[in-house]
Order: structure tokens, then sequence, then C-alpha cells
């Protein structure tokens, strides 16, 4: 517990290292006073022994490390997203690291397409070859002094280079808050919150929620665009938290407020 507390992990490719996104523990609020929120200062990226759980090294750049990370299939790069500024504006990236001595290689940043919009990063995604990173998120658009609504957005990043060439976005949907590739690289897989509306009673009183959603992308257009939604399916309700392919690629396993879904 006093490490602070994991928000997200990432288990190379081999199995041996273990990356934790840490946010500071989270402050005791004393009788009658409010609770307060935990300082983003403490925020961290700790690398551990997979097998020991010794602590090995915390990686460190001077940018806001998001809760996003992910490793590259050879396993020598791990990818991190980022929050920060751009002449006052908000940006948002991947800073890849080598795992083994924490040295920063390259990262790339954009900025939202709406203007004023903040880019948020949900999952970072490495395509079987390790030549391209998909961002799954969106962006928050203001919509008035203190409000603001999310539209889902994916960014394709060639590491080639330090740009985001590629953003999808879809104005009809929330969030993409999980995403993966098939292992040929000839699918990508996108979660979400729905736009799908269900209604039913809960403890006696009538409710409605919007059904989770999956949807399978083609990745072989020219230039590597999202050209086609082969599919999309509904799910229970909230949004998609995880999704995995099971080892034989035959089956997508989609994690949803209701359970798990295939």
């Amino acid at each position: 517990p006093a490490a602070g507390y994991p928000f997200d992990f990432a288990l190379s490719p081999d199995g041996k290292t273990l990356a934790v996104h840490l946010q500071p523990k989270r402050p005791v609020a004393k009788k009658g006073e409010p609770l307060e929120a935990p300082s983003p200062d403490g925020t961290r990226v700790g690398l551990y022994d997979a097998t020991t759980f010794a602590h090995l090294r915390d990686l460190k750049a001077d940018v806001e490390f998001g809760t996003a990370l992910a490793f590259a299939p050879d396993g020598k790069v791990l990818g991190v997203a980022y929050r920060a500024t751009d002449a006052g504006q908000p940006v948002g990236g991947v800073v890849e690291f080598d795992p083994a001595t924490g040295r920063e290689l390259r990262r790339c940043a954009y900025h939202a397409k709406e203007k004023g919009g903040t880019p948020r990063i949900n999952r970072i995604a490495y395509s079987p070859d390790g030549a391209r990173v998909v961002i799954v998120g969106g962006t928050g658009i203001p919509t008035g002094p203190n409000t603001l609504r999310i539209v889902g957005a994916v960014h394709y990043w060639d590491r080639k280079g330090s740009g985001v060439d590629i953003t999808y976005v879809a104005n009809e949907s929330d969030e993409f808050t999980a995403g993966v590739f098939s292992a040929d690289g000839r699918r990508f897989y996108l979660g979400s919150r729905g736009a799908t509306q269900r209604t039913g009673r809960v403890g006696g009183s009538r409710a409605f929620w919007y059904a989770s959603k999956a949807q399978c992308w083609d990745t072989t257009g020219a230039g590597w665009w999202f050209l086609d939604v082969h599919w999309s399916a509904d799910g229970e309700f909230g949004r998609v938290s995880t999704m995995a392919l099971d080892p034989t690629g035959t089956r997508l396993l989609v994690a949803d407020e209701a359970g798990v879904w295939a």
C-alpha cells in the first residue's frame, strides 16, 4: 500500500517485468473535514520484477504520465501515455522508454482535432510487427464555462516519425475505452459506451442505460486508414473496460459493467 494506488499495469512479453501506473496514496479524511484530493505530483510509473515484485526503477519524464501503458511486442520498449501543454493548449501523446535502463527513447505528441479540445488517452496498442501504435481514447470538447462533451477518437502513430498522422473522430460515440489488434494486424477491435439505450426496472423504479459497444475495424486500407467497420455489436450496460483475443484468435472477450461477453 505504501507504493501508491495501482491504476493500470502492463506485463512484458517475456513475463519478467511488470510496469505499474501508480497514483499517490489516498489521503484519509479527518472527522468533520472534507477529503483532500491526492496530489498529481506523486503519480509515477514503476517497474517491478514480475516474479519477486522487487522494485527495479521508476520512469522519469518532464510531462505528467497518463494511465495507459503498453510494451512493444519485442519487449524492448514501454510506451506510456502523457499529458502536457503547448502554448497554453492541452497536448496528448506517448513517450517510449527502454525498460532495461529507464532511458527515454522517443515520443509523439498531438493536439485535439477540435479547437479547445482536451485529448483523453485510455489505451495504447502496438501492432504485432511493432511498427505502428494506435492511441485509443477521446476528446473533451468544451460546451460551456464548466461543461464539455466527449467524442471517441482513435489516433495512429507511425513510430518512424514523431507526428500523429491519422485521427478518426466518431461524433456519435462516447470515448473509446479499449482496443486490441488481431494477431495478423489486419483487424483492430475497439470498445466504448455505445449509443443504444435500454430500459428496465431497478428496485421497482424504471431506469435506462446505455449498452456497451464493440467494433471491428479494417486496418488494410491505403495508408493504413480506418476505412471500414466490419461489424459492431452491443453488450449489456456501461462502458467496455477491456478486451482480449483468445490464443486462437477466433473469440474476442469483452468486459463491461455487466460481466464478460464473447
